[in-house]
């Protein structure tokens, strides 16, 4: 374990502040640059400003003690704002069970919602890297843990309705053919994504083996690791339809990524600078993955790499 995480409502996180203070607890130091959605760095200056980028934009924070948990991951979701997914995160709190532990009742996900979370935490975050045979292990232990208690059908509806069904398959699949976990075969051709190839689990097992696999996804294609920025098997309509799709922001949210007040004349300049630097992102990935298609077609095989895959959400939050 490379820390410990918990998850509290949003509305609680200045209670939970104040709680961890007293016990001797600090927010671990942050680096002065985030990444967005966009692949572009922005540097925040000054660490109250970066926790307060952090509230407002991702899903946890880094707290610490030298007496007690070194490291503590304070989470308010599971997937940040601006992810592709729809993540009902009070459906969790709604679902979710008081399990005894050494005579207290912590409250923990429902099995089907932790299914969910390990599949899109290991697979979509980590492109099965990080971690190997591990997330598998949980998924098979989870389902041994609660057999006759999990809801395949709910399972199914709601990992539609989050959008991460192909990354719940992919995890599954591994996990069943890896340690046979009594996952039912119907369900598992129930969620099979349509564009699944079965030289995918061949990928991904030599991944979670520490085996080389092939990459980049594109020979040649510079930016490949940021091809999560539109799905390539959408048509012309639809990729310029995601791009513009990203251009609204509200005022406030401009105004935080350039550090603007928000009543500053400037914020009208900084929308024109905001389209020219979305506009030159993607450009850098949209040029290469054309000219490719243009020089070996629509079938090339590496159409269907693992990495491209996992990178390329399916869902239209």
């Amino acid at each position: 374990m490379a820390d410990i995480d918990v998850l509290i409502r949003k509305e609680d996180l200045k209670k939970t502040e104040q709680l961890l203070f007293q016990m001797e607890y600090d927010y671990l130091k942050l680096e002065e640059v985030v990444w967005d959605d966009f692949g572009i760095d922005h540097p925040i200056q000054g660490q109250a400003n970066l926790i307060e980028w952090y509230k407002a934009n991702h899903m946890h924070l880094n707290l610490g003690s030298q007496k007690a948990i070194k490291n503590l991951e304070v989470h308010w979701g599971i997937a940040r704002t601006a992810s592709p997914f729809t993540i009902d995160i009070e459906g969790l709190w709604e679902r979710a069970w008081a399990k005894e532990v050494n005579g207290v009742k912590p409250w923990v996900l429902s099995p089907e919602d932790l299914l969910l979370h390990l599949s899109l935490h290991d697979s979509y975050y980590h492109h099965l890297e990080l971690f190997g045979l591990r997330p598998c292990c949980d998924i098979a232990a989870t389902i041994n843990q609660y057999r006759g208690h999990i809801d395949w059908r709910q399972l199914g509806i709601r990992s539609r309705e989050w959008g991460i069904e192909k990354y719940l398959y992919l995890m599954l699949r591994l996990t069943q053919e890896i340690f046979e976990a009594g996952i039912p075969d119907s369900f598992l051709d129930s969620i099979k994504p349509s564009s699944f190839n079965d030289g995918l689990v061949i990928e991904a097992k030599k991944r979670i083996f520490h085996k080389k696999t092939e990459r980049p996804a594109f020979k040649g294609m510079r930016y490949a690791a940021e091809i999560h920025k539109f799905n390539p098997n959408d048509n012309l309509f639809q990729k310029v339809a995601f791009f513009l799709r990203r251009l609204p922001i509200s005022t406030e949210e401009l105004a935080s990524r350039y550090s603007l007040p928000a009543s500053s004349k400037r914020i009208y300049f900084y929308r024109v600078v905001r389209f020219i630097s979305l506009l030159l992102s993607y450009a850098r990935v949209y040029v290469p993955f054309f000219l490719y298609r243009l020089r070996h077609g629509q079938n090339e095989r590496s159409n269907y790499n693992l990495d491209l895959w996992l990178t390329s959400p399916t869902s239209k939050k």
